[in-house]
């Protein structure tokens, strides 16, 4: 049984390697770096380079290891963090073009019945949004809810970068922790998709609280914690699902980890029922949470058209064979024409039944060769972009102020709207951390961890899992990656420590090309 655990645990490492290795090279090729023609990709290369061998340099990696921040310095980070967020952020809120415009719009009185039917998956969104506006506007505390989304989703990645400290104090120290809190700054906390109030976000922090609960189980010895942290999991799973169905991609991981550690361990009958218990306590709680939500949401959620009342229509729900069928045309990302095409179908069964029928046309038209080509430039697509597609959103632009603007607004749309001053700079920047993170990561599989649970196998894992899904169905954009940059963070810095410990013992180690003093 170790045996065959190490192999698994060999087969997902190779796995996730190949993956992370493509990932590193197909980086490079990104618009971000083609402001400047040829010179954009050289000089970011060269970035890229330098900036990882002065991370790599003693001097630095022994200041990098000393560096812990008291709890008192980092609740002043975040609370400096909370205010950059708001000065920085409050003049740029517009109504997006897309999804969360749709929702917003509907946040103070529900009227798009047959977009919700479609789009059941944003009806979570659309509750928690309504939820907002009662306590935001209705009260008179905030003056729109653009602004009352700001202050919220500033909170939700405020948290999530605290989270990341938790997390890492809980696997290692307060220095892991302290490095993961500022790497969880750096990626997600002073980034401009704070203005897209949106279940990217929202499923940012599902993932980290995930990640945390997971460890806590793990590492819980008496069965009392145990149970809270199982039953807490099982709780979020159901809010994560609800806002985004791929965060079931954690638990699934998390499941496989928890069976190699038990096929490793040998535990005896008793342990083994034990596990299974709790495994089937999380299951039960997380179906039975599933159908009283949906129970809910189709007989309570309440949509007025034209002074009439309708509720959720069952039969315009999106089949998940939709989302597949989209996956394999253009560069595998979101249309126009197939949601036409699916919503203009009657019935659920019709509609799923037409997908299927598209996906096996897909298929053939590309033959093996044709599929393959295909799914590299998809890969691309889904990974590249590390500015994750911001700038995708065209609302996003100086013409939607309609307003004056300080100085402080100004500097801000400067390097965050999509047709700013700086945004290319900015996008070039974004690029180039991206590609170090990548390779951090990548460097995440040469470790053995010395951990009971392996938390860096977990993370590569749900990594791996992400990618799969995304090359399966509706991805072609790096927009869906956001959400994940937690586990990219986590296997980084795995993999920086990693390089620095491997490249100090081959500084230390004889080599056989070097010449003695004796030598001339």
């Amino acid at each position: 049984m170790k045996s065959l655990s190490n192999g698994l645990d060999k087969v997902i490492k190779l796995i996730f390697g190949l993956f992370a290795a493509a990932s590193v090279l197909t980086a490079f090729k990104t618009p971000n770096f083609s402001f400047l023609p040829f010179w954009g990709k050289f000089l970011g290369l060269l970035l890229v380079i330098g900036l990882i061998i002065l991370l790599l340099q003693p001097k630095i990696y022994q200041r990098f290891k000393n560096f812990v921040l008291p709890k008192r310095y980092l609740a002043l980070v975040l609370g400096l963090l909370f205010i950059y967020q708001l000065l920085f952020y409050w003049q740029l809120t517009i109504l997006s073009g897309w999804d969360p415009g749709v929702i917003i719009q509907n946040a103070g009185g529900a009227f798009s019945q047959a977009y919700f039917s479609w789009n059941y998956n944003n009806t979570f969104l659309l509750l928690i949004e309504h939820g907002i506006y009662r306590m935001a506007i209705d009260t008179g505390l905030m003056p729109t809810i653009l602004k009352a989304l700001l202050v919220a989703n500033a909170l939700v990645l405020d948290l999530a970068v605290l989270g990341m400290y938790f997390i890492g104090k809980r696997l290692k120290d307060a220095h892991f922790g302290t490095v993961l809190f500022s790497l969880g700054l750096l990626f997600w906390g002073l980034s401009p998709w704070i203005l897209e109030f949106y279940s990217d976000t929202l499923g940012l922090l599902a993932v980290v609280g995930l990640s945390l609960l997971a460890l806590k189980i793990s590492q819980a010895t008496a069965h009392g914690p145990r149970s809270l942290w199982t039953i807490l999991y099982a709780l979020l799973s159901i809010a994560s699902y609800l806002l985004k169905p791929t965060t079931l991609i954690i638990s699934m991981a998390f499941v496989i980890i928890l069976m190699l550690h038990a096929l490793k361990q040998r535990l005896n009958w008793r342990q083994f029922l034990v596990g299974l218990l709790y495994t089937i306590g999380a299951l039960s709680i997380f179906v039975i949470g599933n159908q009283m939500y949906t129970h809910y949401v189709y007989h309570n959620l309440t949509f007025t058209v034209e002074g009439k009342a309708y509720k959720l229509d069952p039969q315009l729900k999106t089949p998940p064979s939709h989302f597949i069928a989209m996956g394999l045309a253009g560069i595998g990302g979101y249309n126009d024409a197939d949601p036409i095409a699916t919503h203009n179908v009657k019935t659920y069964q019709a509609r799923d039944a037409m997908n299927r029928r598209k996906i096996k046309q897909r298929l053939h038209n590309y033959g093996v060769v044709g599929y393959l080509k295909f799914l590299r430039v998809k890969f691309n697509n889904n990974i590249a972009n590390g500015n994750f597609v911001w700038d995708g959103d065209i609302n996003f632009n100086h013409k939607q102020l309609h307003y004056p603007i300080n100085l402080i607004s100004r500097l801000s749309a400067a390097f965050n709207l999509i047709d700013g001053r700086f945004r290319n700079p900015m996008r070039w920047l974004n690029q180039v951390t991206w590609i170090i993170l990548l390779s951090f990561s990548f460097m995440s599989i040469f470790v053995k961890p010395t951990e009971k649970f392996n938390f860096l196998r977990l993370n590569q894992l749900i990594i791996l899992g992400m990618q799969i899904y995304l090359l399966i169905f509706e991805g072609g954009t790096s927009r869906y990656v956001f959400m994940w940059l937690p586990c990219f963070v986590i296997t980084g810095l795995y993999g920086y420590h990693f390089s620095q410990t491997a490249l100090k013992n081959w500084r230390t180690k004889p080599h056989h090309w070097r010449f003695s003093k004796n030598q001339t």
